[in-house]
């Protein structure tokens, strides 16, 4: 009687062991068939976002003054000039990121001809007298031309003063170098810092 129910009790222990390996076995296949799912829907997200980018993209193309980015990502190029900006967007309304160094050599990712343009560069110091205040405007410093007049090649700025704030004023249009369908390019420093500088700065090597 004893050996019959100790019997009993170690066959219902090893169904009970046997029964909880088969659960967790198939949880664990749960969790695998649950993990292959995420991954199959991540990558479907992905291709729709592909496809929206191309839309996108094509949609950019259609629009008078965008031209779309060439990819130059196996080229490389030298800074001309010292103290250039580089900015984090293709303008010069864009923030500004840090500077270059004269000869520093970079790796050129994408150029752009942004289309129309009222911006430009000074190309010089030049100093200018505003409503009694007077200030210099150093070289590479990014203006937004409002007006021009014509007659005299002269046209009234926008610029941003550290103290004054928004300044309207008159320059001669020697001292500007205009970006209006200029090529800008996105490069990448030794550092692995990315941006944007205006072509006028770099040559391509």
């Amino acid at each position: 009687m004893k050996t019959t129910l100790a019997l009993a009790l170690l066959a219902a222990t090893l169904y009970a062991c046997q029964n909880d390996q088969k659960v967790s076995e198939v949880e664990q296949k749960r969790l695998e068939l649950e993990a292959k799912r995420n991954e199959l829907k991540e990558k479907k997200e992905l291709v729709a976002l592909d496809e929206e980018m191309k839309n996108v993209e094509a949609e950019m193309e259609k629009v008078d003054g965008v031209s779309k980015p060439k990819s130059a990502s196996s080229g490389r190029g030298r800074i001309v000039g010292d103290n250039v900006i580089v900015r984090y967007a293709n303008t010069v309304q864009s923030a500004k990121m840090g500077v270059f160094f004269s000869g520093e050599i970079v790796t050129i990712l994408q150029k752009q001809s942004p289309g129309a343009s009222n911006e430009a560069i000074i190309n010089q110091d030049v100093t200018l007298t505003e409503a009694g205040f007077t200030f210099t405007l150093p070289k590479g410093k990014a203006v937004v031309m409002r007006q021009n007049n014509w007659r005299n090649n002269t046209y009234e700025i926008i610029i941003q003063h550290p103290e004054k704030g928004e300044i309207y004023a008159i320059i001669d249009g020697k001292f500007l170098d205009k970006t209006n369908g200029e090529l800008w390019y996105r490069v990448r420093r030794g550092s692995g810092e990315e941006g944007w500088v205006f072509g006028k700065f770099l040559e391509e090597i």
